[in-house]
This record gives structure tokens, C-alpha cells and sequence, in this order.
């Protein structure tokens, strides 16, 4: 194996969770040339991923530009691709047992020798694949993308996820806080409050309630991040109106509290952020696995998805859940409790 691709089109979450995958190969093919391609929507999860040889990425149409078109989207895909097949790759990694049979097509657009992902023992795909594995019924998605590695050759617990900031990105973001007076020496909790579907959505109104509580019992600085836009937006709705409610709200009744804004127009941003606090509270998401990726401990809110399969993977965590499967159930004084007990649990004991 002298040239390999892992192969992920899916979202931010899911590409955190093959960071292990990623480093498992590395650690399996010390001196192969390794490469990934992914969507341009997710690339930054592992622009600076240490393993990598090569990142490489396409644009979905629905992620194009306002000045791009869908014709050029797609010449410049071509051109991509094309250039991925003179890699000539040994093995191509179709990472996650979603979406198999679009990666596959892409790994024969570019000619990879061999092919490895998730199929059923017996099936079509698995007569298409040259190297196939049953898909896990259970377990964490970390563990079932770890899972492909079984193939190549036994290593064990899956490590820990790795994403890294931008150091460019990472100095912009930090200069744009400071101005709002925020000090980067100080103990900063994390609030993300933007989430993709309905039932992860916690109200403006629940988390102006929560910050104000968080800082008078634990003193903090608390960042606020959101993905910008406006909520109507059928391609990319944003949360700049709630935002907008959280910290009007808690400046006229708070003013005292150090609370800072940082909306991330960019992923690249998002992860810088992040990369700047100490812990994190956020529904079930994107930015969840980010944070796990950089080591944070978490307390997550979950609504429908499955807490087994997408909880943050090895940083100390708390997840909550309510017997609705919906983030709406879940009041206050629950995060607090859950957030209190995490914090105690990383002081050193005296």
C-alpha cells in the first residue's frame, strides 16, 4: 500500500469521527502516501490534520458560491477527479457505512486498485468492493469507521479524535474577541447555540436564562457562537436573530458579565473559537465533535439522534437527553447541574 485515499462526503460530525480512522491508517502505512477526499463544505475539520499527506476537496452544488455556477462546480469536480486518478491510489477507504455506493463510484472514477468499506456479507455491494465489512449494529461511530481497520490488521481501542485550528485563523478570531475585551488567559466556557435539526434546538430564551446562572456560580468568561444568517435562509438558515435575543437580554440584565460574541462565517472560524475556550455546552452537532476533536470536555444536549452512536468520543462529557427525544424538554437547571459536576470533576483534588 503506497498510495491510499479515505473517501468521507458526508458532514462535519461524521468527518471528525474518522480522524481515529485516519491516524490508524497512518500508524498502519508509517511511509504511504495518505489522502483524503471530502466536500469543501467539511474540509477544515482536517486541513491541518497531521497524518495526511494531501487534502482534497469538491463542491457540492447546493455549497457553491454566489459567484459560482452549477456547470462550473462541475467542470472543476471533473478536473479534480482527474487529477486524483493519476495518483493512482492502491486502496481507496470509503469511511462510514452511509453513502457507500457514491464513494464507491467516485473510488472507480479514480481508478483505485482496491476498495474498502461497509457492506453485508452476500450482497451486490459487497461483490463491488474488494475488501468489505459488516456494518456494526451498535456501538459509537468512532468505533465503526475504527472497525474497516479490522481488514488491514488488528489495533485495538480507537484513539482519541484530533482536529486542529488554523493558527492564521485561530490569531483573527482571537484579535476580533480581545477588542470586545475578552482575555485569553481566563477560564472561557464555550456556548454554541445553533443546531441543524428541530429537536436539537434549545430557545434564545433558555440560554439567556443559563448564562447568567453559569457565570455566578463558576465566575467564568463565556463565549457565545452561532452560525450566522438569517433563520429563513432555505440554504444555510443562521441563528443571528437569536443570538442577537441571548445577548440583549443578559447585557440589560447582566451587564456585568463578561459574555462575548463570535459568529463563525466560516468552519475554520468555528473551530478557532472553540480552540480558544476550556469547555463547552451545545446540542448534539457539528461543533460537538469538533470540540471533542480538540480535547474539550462537553456537556451536550441531545434531542432524536442516538446518544449511543453520536456522543462526544474521549473527553469527559455529560449528555443529557429527556424522555421526549426532543432538546425543548430540557430546562435549565439540568444543564447547570450537569455543567457543576463536570467542572468539580476536572479540578485537581486538593
Amino acid at each position: 500500500m503506497r498510495r491510499i485515499l479515505v473517501i468521507r462526503r458526508d458532514n462535519i460530525g461524521d468527518l471528525a469521527c474518522s480522524t481515529p480512522l485516519i491516524a490508524g491508517l497512518r500508524s498502519l502505512y508509517p511511509t504511504a502516501r495518505l489522502d483524503a477526499l471530502v466536500n469543501s463544505y467539511n474540509r477544515a475539520v482536517l486541513a491541518d490534520n497531521p497524518h495526511l499527506d494531501h487534502l482534497y476537496a469538491y463542491t457540492k452544488a447546493k455549497h457553491r458560491g454566489k459567484d459560482e455556477s452549477v456547470l462550473s462546480v462541475h467542470l472543476h469536480r471533473l478536473a479534480l477527479f482527474w487529477q486524483l486518478r493519476r495518483n493512482a491510489y492502491d486502496l481507496a477507504v470509503l469511511a462510514g457505512d452511509g453513502n457507500v455506493t457514491r464513494q464507491l463510484r467516485f473510488a472507480r472514477l479514480l481508478a483505485a486498485r482496491q476498495t474498502l468499506g461497509f457492506a453485508a456479507p452476500g450482497s451486490k455491494l459487497a461483490a463491488k468492493l474488494t475488501l468489505s465489512v459488516l456494518p456494526a449494529d451498535g456501538g459509537h461511530e468512532v468505533e465503526r469507521s475504527w472497525s474497516l481497520l479490522g481488514v488491514l490488521g488488528a489495533l485495538g481501542k480507537p484513539p482519541a479524535m484530533e482536529v486542529r485550528a488554523n493558527d492564521v485563523v485561530k490569531e483573527q478570531v482571537l484579535g476580533q474577541l480581545v477588542k470586545q475585551g475578552f482575555n485569553p488567559e481566563s477560564p472561557t466556557i464555550a456556548v454554541h447555540i445553533s443546531a441543524r435539526r428541530p429537536k436539537q434546538r434549545w430557545s434564545a430564551e433558555r440560554f439567556a436564562e443559563l448564562l447568567p446562572m453559569l457565570y455566578q456560580r463558576h465566575g467564568n468568561q463565556i463565549l457565545l457562537l452561532w452560525a450566522p444568517g438569517k433563520e429563513d435562509d432555505p440554504h444555510h438558515p443562521g441563528d443571528d436573530c437569536k443570538a442577537s435575543t441571548v445577548l440583549s437580554t443578559i447585557r440589560k440584565t447582566n451587564p456585568e458579565m463578561p459574555l462575548y460574541a463570535s459568529p463563525s462565517h466560516r468552519l475554520e472560524q468555528l473551530i478557532a473559537g472553540l480552540s480558544l475556550s476550556h469547555l463547552l455546552i451545545c446540542a448534539d452537532g457539528g461543533a460537538m465533535h469538533i470540540a471533542a476533536g480538540l480535547g474539550l470536555p462537553i456537556v451536550c444536549l441531545f434531542g432524536d439522534a442516538d446518544a449511543e452512536r453520536w456522543a462526544p468520543w474521549g473527553v469527559p462529557c455529560r449528555v443529557i437527553q429527556s424522555e421526549t427525544n426532543d432538546v425543548a424538554a430540557i430546562d435549565c437547571h439540568q444543564v447547570l447541574s450537569a455543567f457543576s459536576e463536570l467542572y468539580a470533576g476536572l479540578k485537581p483534588s486538593s
